[in-house]
């Protein structure tokens, strides 16, 4: 075992690092999309949606106004002119991922950890501490873990950062523990409505 590996084995349960340079172009893209619909359940579902309706509508704008046109230029053209502008949108997201991946992966080493009180996430030069009366929901997937939080706002885990199985699943019971406890906490007692 070499001393890599012997410190990650150090580390406790409630806490998860990986490095964000080792983070992939899909890691990141997913990321993106599921910060642009955080509160989705299948987030890429709705931006090939979103893609497919600017398209559409697009080239329904462009078929109307091919219609009342000159008639030099068809409907069909026009529509489709008009549906070509709708590549800008993959584009553009393409090269949010490019440049949040230059982001992500200059941050150096990134830390989640849970406890009684909250979520805390640490990453280059920031630190921020999330109450578990502001996480909403704790959505698992496939490959991530999200903590989504009140404002719109979430925190993102890749779930090849935890060391193994029983790391992740120690680590995710403190979780919901804690949100269990804030949400206990923050609900209005019976001898509040009994009044």
């Amino acid at each position: 075992m070499n001393q890599e590996t012997r410190e990650a084995r150090t580390i406790p349960m409630s806490s998860v690092s990986y490095k964000t340079s080792s983070l992939t172009f899909a890691d990141i893209a997913r990321l993106c999309v599921q910060a642009s619909f955080p509160r989705a359940r299948r987030p890429l579902g709705c931006c090939f949606l979103l893609v497919a309706y600017v398209f559409f509508s697009l080239g329904f704008v462009g078929f109307l106004i091919g219609t009342i046109g000159s008639p030099n230029i068809t409907p069909e053209k026009c529509a489709l002119a008009f549906a070509a502008f709708g590549i800008l949108i993959p584009v553009r997201f393409l090269v949010g991922v490019t440049r949040n991946s230059r982001v992500l992966r200059s941050r150096g080493q990134t830390t989640l950890e849970v406890d009684e009180n909250g979520l805390i996430r640490r990453s280059g030069h920031r630190f921020t501490h999330h109450d578990w009366a502001g996480v909403v929901e704790i959505r698992q997937t496939r490959k991530d873990l999200m903590f989504l939080f009140d404002m719109g706002d979430f925190a993102w885990l890749p779930r090849w950062a935890f060391l193994d199985p029983e790391h992740e699943a120690r680590f995710l019971e403190i979780a919901r523990d804690g949100l269990a406890s804030a949400s206990r906490a923050s609900a209005p007692s019976s001898e509040t409505w009994d009044r």
